[in-house]
């Protein structure tokens, strides 16, 4: 009768814990979803300003953009209540991107409210507003969350349904991730920042170097991430493929100028398949070392590409310091095609160096952050050696 009772007591807990288990990932699924939708938004909203779109709060990538914040509130409300609850244990690492997700909604839901009065009473505003800037906060908080909370929970689920799952959702996670540390940056560097009444815009040379040193970083260190998070064949192509997606649909497609690169830009999925091919070799190497030179080469030859992968609006940042002015999106395109020869024999070598270099800091550090973890392991006291 003892044992029964004990057993009953197991099973309802092992069935709290599935629940809790299916909260967590549904929290995730929706976080995931608004932090797509989110950077989608975004990314459509400056087109259509570069494209002379009518100039409204209410257009529909802000709608998308607007929704994906929602979502994420919801989301947010989840993890709240299972916080609050005492559903998730205050020791679990999972506790930390679910804080995360309640601080970056806030300067979500603040921003949008903020941005349609800055809109209503000065009109016009550049990208680099305050108001843009709560929200892109907010927005990378997010992205940031949503990549790291799946990674804690596909160490912790033991349901192979409930991994691939999570494998699943990891791919627009690190797309939306990755374009959303792009974009950040892009706030910064665009010299797109002078509204009705004030001009945010920052010296073009200060913009240059801070888009030559940061874009090579980000594309490496994302890229190198994911591959090695998700542990599964061709993942850099298809995370690249949906990124190169994503800016096509959004920021290439809607000017019949810019379009006529098209058909070039898609080979960076090519770019993204040799990077696969490079990394997947070293799994049958015999050492350590091996690998991490084929990460190596494999993050420069990313971080190479970062120019091609910043068109049409990263050539923007590049205008004035190159000598031409920015005035149409034809303007636009013509001079990107007359400098892309020059600009290459410089981007190249030196975004290979960069991509390059942060990929051995991140390999340093992932290397020294395991033999710490394998030091602190082997000093556990092992319960079997105990007295009874």
């Amino acid at each position: 009768m003892l044992y029964c009772k004990r057993l009953s007591k197991v099973t309802v807990s092992i069935h709290s814990k599935d629940n809790v288990t299916k909260k967590i990932l549904l929290m995730l699924c929706l976080a995931c979803a608004g932090s797509f939708l989110q950077i989608v938004g975004v990314s459509w909203d400056v087109t259509s300003h570069l494209v002379k779109t009518p100039e409204t709060f209410f257009t529909p990538s802000h709608v998308l953009l607007y929704s994906g914040i929602g979502v994420l509130i919801v989301a947010t409300l989840i993890g709240a209540i299972l916080i609050l609850n005492g559903k998730i244990d205050k020791t679990n690492p999972i506790i930390t991107p679910f804080r995360l997700f309640i601080i970056g909604s806030i300067f979500a839901a603040v921003a949008g409210p903020s941005d349609y009065a800055w809109h209503k009473i000065f009109g016009i505003d550049g990208l680099l507003s305050p108001t843009h800037l709560v929200l892109a906060t907010g927005i990378i908080i997010n992205s940031v969350s949503v990549a790291v909370g799946l990674r804690i929970v596909a160490k912790q689920v033991h349901s192979s349904m409930h991994k691939k799952m999570i494998k699943f959702l990891m791919i627009p996670a690190f797309a939306s991730l990755w374009l959303t540390l792009i974009w950040y940056v892009y706030l910064f560097i665009l010299p797109l920042s002078n509204g009705s009444h004030f001009d945010f815009n920052l010296n073009p040379v200060v913009e240059s170097i801070v888009a030559i040193t940061l874009l090579p970083i980000i594309d490496a260190f994302v890229l190198l991430t994911a591959v090695r998070t998700l542990d599964m064949k061709w993942s850099a192509t298809i995370i690249t493929t949906l990124v190169v997606l994503i800016n096509s649909f959004t920021n290439i497609i809607p000017s019949i100028h810019l379009s006529q690169f098209l058909p070039l830009y898609l080979l960076l999925i090519g770019i993204a398949i040799l990077y696969d091919f490079i990394t997947q070799k070293s799994r049958t190497r015999a050492t350590i070392i091996n690998r991490e030179k084929n990460f190596v080469i494999a993050g420069a030859l990313i971080g190479s590409v970062f120019y091609i992968l910043g068109y049409p609006l990263l050539p923007i940042t590049f205008a004035e310091p190159l000598g031409f002015t920015f005035h149409s999106m034809s303007e636009l395109y013509e001079n990107f095609i007359v400098t892309l020869p020059g600009i290459l024999l410089f981007m190249l070598p030196f975004g290979a160096f960069i991509g390059s270099i942060s990929t051995i800091i991140v390999l340093k550090i992932e290397t020294t952050r395991r033999s710490q973890e394998s030091i602190e392991n082997s000093l556990e006291p092992s319960s079997g050696g105990e007295p009874s």
